[in-house]
């Protein structure tokens, strides 16, 4: 069996340099059918990753490096019960990353080693170089391995006394020696240094650069024909592995009626009650519409979507559905939209039928600033625990990556402020930037243009909302956003293809017009 594990790519943030798709792609050309990406203390590209995978034709196993001030312990994902204690221990540690030190050892030996709720660390093995953590965690965990890779041998003794498994690692996260200048300026980017003042434990030593470089299968043969037994435990490692996408359907909460009523018999008594609101006496072309649409809705799963959304919309004064939810009766009789749909002949299945697999989406405007406030009351509602916005994730732009390469270069404010108008007015263009004699400025714009597209952060979608049926935290990593709302770390396209259902809570400058005008 081919195999590696321990590659780390773009989304090891600040760090990486390489997206997950890139590394995927190079390892299907060295004829690796199994592959683990292990990314720096989050799961940020695991969407990419397993996408990537799947188009490959590789076999997944999901990871994760946490990283602490006495070195590293590398987590794999053998079961679903195991993706989920790794969620959550991100979860727990990124409100300590979020100050910008390393987490210490104490913490992250008190977190790996606790009894949760969730099992323990079952479906979950822990590998790592460092002797300290093999000698902290031996007897403590299921499952232990002794990290063994191309300029990391020093578990080995440690690992062999205790009779501790060695484990095939080589912890690549480049793919060529043109990959280390690019890493260079992402760690001075990230720890807000220039390339001079880089201290040595900032950056991977230049001098074991080929070690951390992707090994096609000859170099990786020939270096574990030293050490078998290592590659042997990484392929039964792999033959353990039960979970390679823990994704497997929509994950909603059931509403909770406090009554005898079910969720569907309840959306049935809100949305007669709110029709007769809307218009009066029912005739049978109305009722036939609720009956037709409710049975869909009930049929697909989705009685409780329209319950939190009717209760949603209930805590504001002023409201606007839009989309597709506006062809529908029911969101109609419910008050999340305000379009007749009868009067003005829209089809219902625009918005939901059987055969769309995709759950319902629903944006809703509240005034804009409202929409954060009416956000707190929200997850105050259902409880913090059990919702998270969803994120952005923010890439390089070119100008901004040329602003960074040229800060971390040494280049003043000034200096790089001219640069930019220059570039605004079209007095000079980058092609003459790049050819100038001033060979440090073509290094800058090569590397400016390497760094465009490469994640370099996280901030809030402007309204994705998502509640779960339990802790969130169970179903991704959750951060903390700087306005201090529970963050989900995934960005829209990765909290769906989660299988989370999404509500888009948006904000309106009309709205609040309009409401300051009356």
């Amino acid at each position: 069996m081919t195999l590696r594990l321990g590659i780390q790519t773009a989304y090891s943030l600040l760090y990486g340099t390489q997206r997950p798709e890139v590394m995927v792609e190079r390892a299907a050309s060295y004829g690796i059918q199994t592959l683990a990406i292990t990314d720096r203390n989050s799961l940020y590209g695991l969407h990419e990753f397993l996408e990537a995978c799947k188009e490959w034709g590789i076999k997944p196993v999901i990871g994760c490096e946490l990283t602490s001030s006495a070195g590293s312990v590398t987590a794999f994902v053998l079961e679903k019960q195991g993706f989920s204690r790794l969620c959550e221990l991100l979860s727990n540690l990124a409100s300590y990353r979020s100050t910008g030190t390393e987490v210490a050892p104490e913490l992250l030996g008190k977190l790996l080693t606790a009894n949760t709720s969730n099992g323990g660390l079952q479906g979950l093995a822990l590998a790592s170089a460092e002797p300290f953590w093999l000698e902290y965690l031996e007897g403590k965990v299921p499952l232990l391995y002794g990290a063994c890779g191309p300029g990391n041998l020093s578990a080995i003794n440690v690992a062999q006394t205790r009779k501790i498994p060695l484990l095939a690692m080589q912890n690549a996260c480049f793919l060529s020696s043109q990959d280390y200048p690019v890493h260079r300026v992402l760690r001075a980017i990230g720890t807000n240094k220039t390339l001079g003042t880089l201290a040595p434990e900032d950056c991977i030593d230049e001098k074991k650069l080929t070690h951390h470089i992707l090994m096609n299968e000859r170099a990786y043969s020939r270096f574990y024909r030293s050490w078998p037994e290592a590659h042997k435990a990484a392929e039964d490692l792999v033959c353990q592995v039960r979970c390679t996408d823990p994704f497997d359907g929509y994950i909603f909460p059931v509403y909770e009626t406090h009554g005898k009523d079910r969720p569907e018999e309840l959306l049935r008594r809100l949305v007669l009650e709110g029709a007769e609101h809307r218009y009066g006496e029912l005739s049978d072309a109305i009722l036939e519409r609720i009956n037709y649409e409710l049975e869909i809705i009930n049929q697909k799963g989705f009685a409780s979507y329209f319950l939190f959304m009717h209760d949603i919309v209930a805590l504001a004064d002023r409201t606007c559905g839009r989309g597709s939810g506006a062809a529908s009766i029911v969101s109609y009789s419910l008050g999340i939209t305000n379009v007749d749909p009868i009067a003005h002949r829209l089809y219902f299945e625009r918005f939901l039928n059987l055969s769309r697999m995709d759950p319902p989406d629903i944006d809703v405007d509240f005034p804009w600033d409202e929409r954060d406030e009416l956000i707190k009351q929200v997850i105050a509602r259902f409880g913090r625990a059990y919702c998270a916005r969803v994120a952005n994730h923010n890439r390089f732009r070119f100008r901004s990556a040329l602003r960074e390469t040229a800060k971390v270069y040494g280049y003043s404010e000034v200096e790089i402020s001219a640069l930019e108008r220059q570039l605004q007015r079209g007095t000079l263009r980058m092609d003459e930037l790049a050819q100038t004699e001033q060979s440090e400025w073509t290094q800058v714009v090569h590397t400016a243009e390497r760094l465009e597209g490469l994640p370099r952060g996280l901030s809030m979608h402007c309204g994705g909302l998502v509640i779960t049926p339990e802790p969130i935290c169970r179903y991704g990593p959750v951060e903390t956003s700087a306005e201090g709302f529970p963050l989900l770390a995934w960005e829209k396209e990765g909290t769906e293809a989660a299988g989370l259902v999404k509500l888009d809570l948006l904000g309106n400058r009309s709205l609040s017009v309009i409401r300051d005008a009356l």
